[in-house]
């Protein structure tokens, strides 16, 4: 009997034994899992984090590109039609664009219809400013009703005379390409200087509705009629 019991605790022994390796075993395993789910986490935190990095960094560059637009646009805002780099469209557009000399009367550099850039003279203070130099005529017949001038594109001493004198003729681009919807008519009668302000191009003298922008040469060739019975040879 003795031999007996000794032989059920031998066997109770060795199934305990059995029992706390499989335990022992089991809690490795779970040690193991937790493990491998820290690593996991670690991993996916590292990534997260680099993912977030770069789309912190792709946000700084995206930031400096704007800004480095931004300071371009400002910068072309304040010198514009100061270089021929940084033309305006118009005398107007510099007269409205709020810098310090955007009522000074001079020669600035204009682009029309996104032709190569030239030098126009500006008059920034006549009725609120904005007016550009497009003809000049001087008191002989170049100028005459039936001169080509009128209606085709063809431009005479362009690149002179871009201030506010008389006695000259002159042609500009801003005449062919400029788009407006004022006129103003300035001459000299007797020593004293007389103006004729325009609106309304688009429609004759005797009819002005409408605010359409149009080109001087435009505005001729369509009124051309008014030109010749009312206002006399070449006088614009």
């Amino acid at each position: 009997r003795a031999l007996g019991v000794e032989g059920s605790l031998s066997t109770g022994l060795a199934t305990a034994t059995a029992s706390t390796a499989a335990e022992v075993a089991r809690a490795q395993g779970v040690e193991l899992s937790l493990a491998n789910a820290v690593t996991a986490e670690r991993t996916r935190a590292q990534s997260a984090e680099s993912t977030e990095t770069t789309r912190a960094l792709g946000a700084e560059a995206s930031i400096s590109a704007a800004l480095a637009q931004e300071v371009t646009r400002a910068t072309q805002a304040e010198n514009i039609g100061l270089t021929q780099n940084n033309p305006a469209t118009s005398c107007m557009q510099i007269r409205r664009s709020g810098q310090s000399y955007a009522a000074t009367s001079g020669v600035y550099w204009i682009v029309y219809e996104d032709r190569i850039p030239v030098q126009v003279y500006c008059d920034q203070v006549s009725y609120s400013g904005g007016w550009d130099l497009v003809m000049k005529l001087g008191a002989g017949t170049t100028f005459s009703y039936t001169a080509p001038y009128w209606s085709t594109i063809n431009t005479l001493n362009s690149g002179s005379s871009l201030d506010a004198s008389f006695g000259t003729d002159n042609k500009y681009n801003g005449y062919n390409y400029g788009l407006y919807d004022q006129l103003l008519v300035r001459f000299m009668y007797s020593g004293t200087q007389w103006d004729w302000p325009l609106t309304n191009l688009n429609v004759p003298f005797t009819s002005m509705t409408s605010v359409a922008e149009v080109t001087p040469i435009s505005y001729f060739n369509q009124n051309n009629y008014y030109w010749g019975n009312q206002v006399g040879s070449g006088y614009f």
